[in-house]
């Protein structure tokens, strides 16, 4: 029974795909960033504050914008710990258990993040209802702190992934030797997520692995590329 090869056509489609994949890093990054800092000051700190911001139906629109950046950055982020599955799983072996946890922790993360989001925007979904300025004004601000603290458990349980991705690393290689020293470094930090900063550290640590695997694929395609110009 002959085996299937994949076409030049595959191989084009498949290398494209490689290609772009290490960009959903950067894009998740930007996403967030775009979603932090466009929220601004928010609904403020006292019960007429919150009425009188999501009374303002440009409030509700920014919110709900907001909401789908946010989601859109967990999707990027979801492409980018695929990739990285792929290179930590081919480096580690079989078993791959360190990958595992990686990977089961960076599901867990995003899931965790989503759910924030959801929260965040769930006052602006109520806010059209009638019974919005009747609801005892505290709820509103129960439900954001609850979306805090889902944001916050999504930054500590990212910590399996910077620490699971350094371990194999360290044993393999198969990313430069700094940045494993820098996930050893980042990942205990992550655990003070409450304090916020972490944040900034996170998304700093998924810029840098998305460094350099574009970096990589960077000097794959040159390799690639090279003899058919020196052909030329």
């Amino acid at each position: 029974m002959s085996s299937v090869r994949p076409t030049g056509h595959d191989e084009g489609v498949r290398d494209r795909w490689q290609r772009w994949g290490p960009l959903s890093g950067v894009a998740y990054v930007i996403l967030v960033l775009v979603g932090i800092f466009a929220g601004g000051e928010g609904a403020g700190d006292t019960p007429e504050e919150h009425v009188a911001y999501y009374a303002d139906s440009g409030n509700r629109a920014k919110e709900f914008a907001i909401f789908f950046v946010l989601v859109a950055a967990g999707l990027a982020f979801l492409w980018f710990l695929a990739g990285l599955r792929g290179i930590l799983v081919r480096a580690e072996g079989e078993v791959a258990r360190w990958t595992a946890l990686a990977y089961g922790a960076g599901v867990a993360s995003a899931a965790l993040f989503l759910g924030a989001a959801a929260l965040f925007v769930a006052p602006a979904g109520s806010a059209g209802e009638e019974s919005f300025r009747e609801v005892n004004p505290s709820a509103v601000n129960i439900v954001g702190n609850a979306g805090y603290a889902m944001l916050v458990c999504s930054i500590i349980v990212a910590t399996l992934l910077v620490l699971a991705t350094s371990i194999v690393t360290l044993r393999t290689l198969v990313f430069p030797r700094w940045l494993s020293i820098a996930g050893f470094v980042v990942a205990p930090l992550l655990l003070l997520a409450v304090f916020f900063f972490p944040l900034f550290l996170w998304l700093a640590w998924v810029l840098a692995v998305s460094a350099v695997l574009i970096l990589r694929t960077a000097r794959v395609e040159d390799w690639r590329t090279r003899p058919t110009s020196a052909a030329g």
